[in-house]
Formats: C-alpha cells, sequence, structure tokens
C-alpha cells in the first residue's frame, strides 16, 4: 500500500492522509528500509514541489514513533537531498530530528556513533 501512495502515481492529497498507514506500520514494527526508501524517493527525485511537502509533513508527524535505526535512516536521506532544495518545510523536519535524537531516549550524548550522525548532518 505505500509503495502506491507514494510512488510515481502518487498524489499530494493521498499522502497527506497516509499517516496513519505510516504510523500503523511503524508501530506495528513493518516499517522497514525498502518502505524508508519508497518514501523519500519523491523528495530525493525533486518531484512536486506539493507532494514533497506533503511527505515531508507526514514525515514530520512520525517522527516521534521512529525507534533510532529509522531516524538515522531519515539523517542519511537527508544528507543526499542537495542544499539547493532545503526550505522552510525540510528545515522544520530536520529540525525535528535533531530534536527526537537528542531526547534522553536515546542518550545521544554517550554515543560517539549517534554524535558523528549529528555532525555529518551539520557539515551538508
Amino acid at each position: 500500500m505505500i509503495e502506491h501512495l507514494f510512488g510515481q502515481h502518487s498524489h499530494f492529497q493521498l499522502i497527506q492522509k497516509a499517516g496513519n498507514v505510516v504510523g500503523y506500520t511503524l508501530v506495528y514494527k513493518t516499517f522497514n528500509k525498502q518502505l524508508h526508501d519508497v518514501i523519500w524517493r519523491p523528495v530525493l527525485e525533486n518531484k512536486d514541489q506539493r507532494i514533497v511537502h506533503a511527505i515531508l509533513s507526514l514525515l514530520k508527524e512520525t517522527i516521534a514513533s521512529m525507534p533510532l535505526e529509522q531516524l538515522y535512516w531519515c539523517c542519511d536521506s537527508l544528507q543526499e537531498v542537495p542544499l539547493s532544495a532545503y526550505d522552510n518545510v525540510l528545515l522544520e523536519l530536520l529540525q525535528n530530528i535533531v530534536q527526537q535524537l537528542c531526547h534522553p531516549t536515546y542518550n545521544i550524548g554517550r554515543n560517539k556513533v549517534n554524535d558523528t550522525v549529528l555532525w555529518n548532518l551539520c557539515q551538508h
């Protein structure tokens, strides 16, 4: 279903309503790297700005439900986005990801690998 919602024939209004579908996969731990890549593909390919913004807004809604590994996937994807594509919506997502990574739940200050992820994002 996610592949259809975010695939080649996606529509921004469908994506705007897909938060519960993505949330469901996160809660039931069926969200995987393949689904992550499907969701991020339109962002990385600079598709229609309405689609990109709908996806970024959806990701902002689901960040709090993501385990650490999936937050890292988002960081990796953010590094692939060209700097010229960064706008307010993308910066808000970045801010939400960094805030989530810095949450005490993840003990970011105690793990150099985690610090490296943040440092790499800052260097982009």
